[in-house]
């Protein structure tokens, strides 16, 4: 089975998305993420794509959600994550663009690259963060 780990990066109220510009979802907006390496953990996974997608350093601030293609071995694990570093930039193999969309401006889903994608933003729409 294959794992890929995606983060939802928050900045002023909105989520970081990228445009793919490489194969059948070229065009589509998508979570910074890809899938994970033998040498890493699903952790270190989310952080390295993140970077290398959209320049920005990230620390997790815990997972959000998962999600596994029926009839497809792929579990895809979501995590909440804040900007520490680095400075946007796209990786031009990977993304023509990355851009910060607020809740109620989100792509439609048509737009979106992967089901994996609309189930990611679903759970950040619902998230409440724990009460002290």
């Amino acid at each position: 089975m294959q794992i890929g780990a995606n983060t939802i990066v928050e900045r002023d109220g909105g989520v970081l998305l990228v445009r793919l510009n490489y194969g059948p979802r070229d065009g589509r907006w998508a979570l910074p993420g890809g899938l994970v390496e033998d040498d890493e953990t699903i952790e270190e996974a989310a952080r390295r794509e993140t970077t290398e997608e959209t320049g920005f350093e990230v620390d997790l601030d815990g997972l959000l959600a998962t999600w596994m293609r029926p009839g497809f071995p792929i579990l895809v694990v979501i995590y909440r994550a804040h900007i520490t570093g680095g400075a946007l930039r796209v990786a031009p193999a990977e993304a023509s663009e990355a851009a910060f969309f607020p809740k109620d401006k989100l792509p439609p889903l048509e737009e979106l690259a992967w089901p994996s994608t609309a189930h990611g933003l679903d759970a950040w729409r619902a998230y409440e963060p724990p009460r002290p």
